[in-house]
């Protein structure tokens, strides 16, 4: 899931759309939230539906699946994702994308995975 996220949100497609959205929704707050809804929305829903289903299995630690979505994916969003939007890079390699899945998995587990409260 992280890897195709991150894939899907680093596209040229998808920068470009982002940063008109960005530039667009003071102007036109509607075409905001439509992307709102359609998006981040949508994608949280899904992810935390799959989050759901590994707290029930005991995999990670029960909490709120939306929230706990929006937490993953800022996490594997905050690398090259970032770095694209404000032009620091040009693209986002395989390599690139896989080290910010890397690490954003490795912060996540290590604080949603059984017992981390404990520690």
């Amino acid at each position: 899931f992280c890897t195709g996220l991150v894939e899907k949100v680093t596209s040229p497609d998808t920068i470009a759309l982002y940063r008109l959205v960005v530039a667009e929704a003071g102007r036109f707050p509607e075409m905001g939230r439509i992307f709102y809804d359609r998006a981040p929305r949508q994608t949280w829903q899904l992810l935390g539906r799959f989050l759901v289903r590994a707290m029930d299995r005991g995999e990670i630690r029960r909490g709120d699946p939306i929230e706990t979505a929006r937490i993953l994916i800022s996490l594997c969003l905050a690398g090259c994702h970032q770095r694209l939007l404000v032009g620091e890079i040009d693209a986002a390699t395989p390599e690139l994308i896989a080290l910010d899945v890397a690490r954003a998995l490795g912060v996540f587990l290590r604080a949603f995975e059984i017992g981390a409260m404990a520690r």
